[in-house]
């Protein structure tokens, strides 16, 4: 099957939900790895966009504030220059107003892409530590977000490029994009590894699928500024296979995958003794953290796709494990 019929298949899934409502550690950031070429899905807010006239995938809710975020054109002077398109922006004609709490969501549905990187084109101009954007994650379907300039990165699940700094924060502590950002920006972050590393946060980092939101604030003051436009964002999945120097996040040559009897053989490694190997569930469950095996027996588990991640103090393996 090609990349591109397989994304055709995925797609749906992957972006299943786009909904508009409105209700400081220190970190390291790490660059975005860019591998081989991988598939990849771009919502730009055209009408012709099936993932935006087709309301079973996006929508904009009907909160007391969803008004805020709008797709449209717009006459807004740093908004127009050098935009003629549709975007997604703070209201398309007005300022954005005081004690704004307003964001869109993407659901990523799609057990199929690990490794996935999130970019967008955007501008913004805001009053400099009292209103902003941010990127935000879920790993538990909404229930609880995290920035995505949080801790993560420090373990590397989460990587950055041109994102704003753990230290541009608001009024309320959460970094986010504020000020003017001189014209139009390029960002990207990227969920690495896609398997479910717990951090010292007491959350997971990532899971297969985390929902996605972006969120804009503003503090009690009115201010006369256009707010935050996004022109398009870009969901890619990536899975590094032209990239040599990233061994650690490289695939054991685990068979047979798929298992008809949940029965599979790994490799003999050298150190074995210093490796572990754990199994997840696509929801992030834990299922297994064993002394590394060559015969690792999941029958006990129903027919589904699981995730393996087999390390040691220096290295990592992942992969998934499909039983039939």
């Amino acid at each position: 099957m090609n990349k591109n019929l397989h994304f055709q298949l995925v797609a749906r899934r992957l972006v299943s939900l786009i909904v508009a409502v409105c209700t400081a550690t220190t970190v390291y950031a790490q660059s975005v790895y860019d591998g081989s070429a991988g598939d990849s899905l771009i919502i730009n807010f055209s009408p012709a966009n099936p993932y935006i006239s087709d309301t079973n995938y996006f929508y904009i809710g009907h909160g007391s504030q969803d008004s805020l975020w709008q797709i449209g054109s717009t006459a807004k002077p740093f908004f127009s220059n050098g935009f003629t398109g549709r975007g997604m922006m703070t209201d398309t004609a007005q300022s954005y107003p005081a004690n704004a709490n307003c964001a869109f969501y993407i659901r990523t549905d799609s057990i199929y892409v690990f490794n996935f990187i999130v970019s967008f084109k955007h501008k913004y101009q805001t009053d400099s530590g009292k209103a902003g954007g941010m990127v935000e994650f879920s790993t538990d379907s909404g229930q609880t977000w995290h920035n995505v300039m949080e801790e993560c990165m420090q373990t590397g699940q989460i990587r950055t490029e041109n994102m704003y700094d753990a230290g541009d924060t608001l009024w309320t502590g959460e970094p986010a994009f504020m000020g003017n950002s001189a014209g139009w920006q390029y960002s990207r972050f990227q969920f690495f590894f896609g398997l479910p590393i717990r951090s010292t946060g007491g959350h997971d980092c990532l899971i297969p699928n985390p929902m996605l939101r972006f969120r804009f604030v503003s503090d009690t003051s009115s201010a006369t500024l256009d707010g935050w436009l996004i022109d398009s964002i870009k969901l890619e999945a990536d899975q590094y296979s032209s990239v040599n120097d990233i061994a650690r996040s490289n695939a054991l040559e685990v068979f047979p995958n798929p298992s008809q009897g949940g029965v599979f053989n790994f490799p003999a490694l050298e150190k074995r003794k210093d490796y572990r190997v754990e199994v997840y569930d696509m929801t992030g469950r834990q299922l297994l953290d064993i002394p590394y095996t060559t015969r690792l027996d999941i029958s006990g588990y129903s027919k589904d796709v699981y995730l393996y991640r087999v390390r040691s103090e220096d290295v990592v393996y992942t992969g998934q494990l499909l039983v039939q």
